[in-house]
């Protein structure tokens, strides 16, 4: 028989040992790799029969489970999932791997939790064998019949794509007929039997489906090697100073008109200086193009025009902002406004429809498939050239904008497949994507609505991930997309890792904080960077960075530089003295010049939680917040850093008179207020804080206060199921208040209307919670054994 190159590589995972009773693991291992090597379709791999390697031994067997198409588990229920089979366990959940699990019920019948958790219709059918011989009897078996079931039925969904294939180049040839039939000025518009991008479409193969690159050297070097080669540009950071083009533009001069290749080469020249951060020189090349393609209206087509006027609008608006400017007034926008008719690209407006549709048509399948089926993607490669051609298209027309458009094509390709399959390595790169995309926004969603994300990224992910950021393009960007990279995944990197990113990262944040005029559009991704990883940085870098800011002229940074020091982002514990002296010096000194009400509130916050100051700072912000704040001094301040029982006293008494008073205004003359701060959540931290006992009037004074805002009719819902839990805690802790309050609480007993508190719109808890709250207070009262 003649051997087959492409033989399917099955990985058997089972319980490794040295103990005699462990034997029968590895001879059934052996067993099944004998039977199924045997037919010439497999590979198989098992741990004890590879040699020595380089790789630690958690690495090699870790590679070779990726690398596999087919996963096996054998456990025995009496020695239940052994840690190394569970990590195993959880990688082919992680990259989606198609397995067969085999649970051997021999010695006892009680079932692993990994078996109880198969037991839905949605999960593979698993199979309970008697012993280790059934095992070897059963797997080869039902593996090859599982091979042959996916095959029919992929040639089943073939037709399905062979339609889907025929009815494009159907209508490929119709918009081929339709180019043909236009003015004498589509010359740009090259039919697509004549283009030759074999190695651009493989290329998109690996990037998106890790397909085997064509070895390249032996080919001929003409427009698609070199449109390749500046792939690497774009997704592997590779310089532009690397790629050849002056033989790419070579090239492209046999593929255009000599009047259209005076224009591209112009903004070829221009998108090279735009990529060395040169804009200036970029703009003018680019201007110069669209002058050169009026002069020759009547041979240029409108599109191709209205395309270079987007560059422009794009660029010059690129210019502004690095300059924190603004304008109105755009040359590109004018002239496009100037220009009449609506702007379509015969030739990449196909190609992304083609994509798009595909994308909708197979949502909507995945939205009718029935919940215990199961779906497999064949080869989407038919469905990938589209964006391949699509950037071999934009290539030729050195269109800028539309090269940066390919990142968000693939964006929509591994967002539609991440949620119709939630294979690991297409979340990957829609996370990769988006963060190229500079989409901070998205890259939150994708790591709520993907929860695989928290659950199975690794430090190599995250690296990977970290490294892709480095593709954006120019420098200005690179640093935004670095910052949303390490705001996403900074937790997630090694330590070694982290310390060199991090490295480079501070660097550049160091030179934008010491700029005067600094781009202000990096501001919130600085801010968003170091908050969300404020844990892995020193917490004396963090207040150092804010106080700078404090202490220079960007007014505009002041607040966002507060909330950063305010919040939980700083240990103050772990702060040194003369950062903590330099922090009431630059804040007291700060409140002096600003009494915005905002941040003064945050200022409070910082000084209630600053410590390891030395005496005469710590009389200088006492005296200082003595003068200013007599109130807060006495209260929260006295509370927080003393805990003294009359403090304790005068909080609590100043947060009672809040609430009356809140209860007192809301809905009056049909005014109702929504509120930032909690008191009733204050409250509850004091009451469970307290070291002292609180005096029964003030406890008394608490019931009274909330029970007036469950009674009122005004109060919002979220105020009222805040004042429940109060009053629920307090006659849990206090049941004594209950005879000293017994007519009020009877008039929450007898409420009608406890269901129908006021919801507002931003509110996320409705009158269901209302209800629960109330029956909790009941049952609090004992109502169902008579108290009341």
């Amino acid at each position: 028989m003649r051997d087959i190159n492409e033989r399917i590589k099955v990985f058997i995972s089972s319980k490794i040992g040295v103990s005699h009773a462990d034997e029968k693991y590895t001879i059934a291992r052996k067993a099944v790799k004998e039977i199924l090597e045997s037919t010439g379709f497999f590979t198989v791999y098992t741990f004890e029969d590879m040699g020595a390697s380089i790789m630690s031994a958690e690495k090699h067997y870790e590679r070779a489970l990726i690398d596999s198409d087919v996963c096996i588990f054998l456990i025995d229920n009496k020695d239940g999932v052994p840690s190394g089979v569970q990590i195993e366990l959880e990688l082919a959940d992680k990259y989606k791997k198609q397995t067969l699990y085999y649970f051997c019920n021999q010695w006892t019948n009680k079932k692993t939790q990994l078996q109880r958790s198969l037991e839905k219709a949605s999960k593979p059918k698993h199979i309970n064998i008697v012993s280790f011989a059934s095992f070897v009897e059963r797997c080869p078996k039902d593996l090859v019949e599982s091979i042959l079931s996916t095959f029919i039925n992929s040639g089943k969904s073939l037709n399905i794509e062979e339609d889907f294939i025929n009815d494009q180049l159907t209508i490929e040839d119709q918009n081929e007929k339709f180019q043909q039939s236009l003015s004498s000025k589509s010359g740009l518009l090259i039919l697509k039997k004549s283009l030759e991008n074999c190695l651009c479409r493989n290329y998109f193969d690996n990037l998106l489906f890790d397909d085997e690159l064509i070895d390249s050297s032996d080919m001929p070097k003409n427009f698609d090697f070199y449109c390749t080669k500046f792939l690497t540009t774009m997704f592997e950071n590779n310089p532009i100073d690397n790629v050849n083009m002056i033989l790419f533009l070579e090239n492209l001069k046999s593929l255009v008109p000599e009047y259209y290749f005076q224009i591209i080469e112009k903004r070829w020249h221009s998108n090279i200086k735009y990529y060395m951060s040169q804009y200036e020189e970029s703009y003018k090349l680019l201007l110069d193009a669209y002058k050169m393609a009026i002069s020759n209206e009547n041979k240029i087509d409108d599109w191709f025009i209205d395309d270079i006027l987007i560059d422009l609008r794009n660029r010059e608006n690129k210019m502004l902002e690095l300059k924190n400017q603004h304008t109105s007034e755009n040359f590109g926008q004018n002239e496009l406004n100037k220009r009449s008719g609506k702007l379509y690209y015969p030739v990449l407006d196909r190609f992304e429809k083609n994509l798009l549709t595909w994308i909708d048509e197979d949502r909507q399948k995945n939205d009718m498939r029935a919940y215990s089926s199961w779906r497999s993607y064949g080869d989407l490669t038919y469905i990938t050239n589209n964006i391949a051609d699509y950037y071999y298209q934009s290539m030729m027309f050195g269109s800028l904008t539309h090269l940066f458009r390919v990142s968000t094509l693939i964006q929509k390709f591994t967002y539609h497949i991440s949620k119709s399959s939630e294979y690991w390595p297409m979340i990957l790169m829609l996370y990769k994507t988006t963060i190229l995309n500079l989409d901070h926004k998205g890259a939150k969603q994708i790591s709520r609505n993907f929860s695989e994300i928290l659950q199975k990224m690794d430090f190599e992910d995250a690296r990977s991930i970290y490294n892709f950021s480095m593709n954006s393009k120019p420098i200005e960007d690179q640093f935004i997309s670095n910052l949303i990279a390490m705001s996403e995944v900074g937790y997630y990197l090694s330590d070694s890792d982290f310390t060199n990113f991090w490295s480079k990262l501070e660097k550049k944040i160091k030179v934008w904080n010491e700029q005067d005029d600094g781009i202000v559009l990096m501001e919130s991704h600085i801010f968003r960077c170091i908050e969300r990883i404020s844990n892995r940085l020193d917490d004396n870098y963090i207040l150092d960075f804010a106080l700078k800011i404090l202490l220079s002229n960007k007014k505009r940074y002041y607040s966002n530089a507060l909330k950063l020091i305010s919040n939980n982002n700083v240990d103050y514990r772990a702060v040194n003295v003369d950062f903590s002296n330099k922090t009431i010096e630059v804040l007291i000194s700060y409140i002096e010049n600003n009494n915005d009400y905002n941040e003064i509130e945050k200022i409070k916050n910082i000084f209630i939680l600053l410590e390891n100051m030395d005496i005469q700072h710590v009389e200088l912000l006492e005296n200082f917040i003595q003068v200013e704040w007599a109130d807060f001094y006495s209260t929260e301040y006295q509370f927080e850093k003393k805990g003294t029982v009359d403090s304790e006293m005068n909080l609590l008494n100043r947060l009672i008179d809040d609430i009356n008073k809140r209860n007192e205004i809301q809905g009056k003359n049909g005014t109702f207020s929504l509120y930032g701060s909690d008191p009733y959540l204050y409250i509850m931290g004091i009451l469970r804080a307290s070291e002292n006992n609180i005096d029964e009037s003030i406890l008394n004074k608490l019931i009274v206060c909330v029970a007036g805002t469950i009674l009122s009719k005004n109060q919002t819902i979220n105020e009222k199921v805040s004042a429940y839990k109060v009053i629920i805690y307090l006659l849990k802790c206090y049941p004594e208040l209950m005879e000293c309050n017994d007519v009020l609480l009877k008039k929450i007993v007898k409420m009608k209307d406890y269901d129908q508190a006021n919801e507002t719109m931003i509110s996320h808890i409705d009158n269901i919670v209302s209800s629960l709250c109330h029956f909790l207070f009941l049952e609090t009262l004992g109502m169902n054994k008579g108290h009341l």
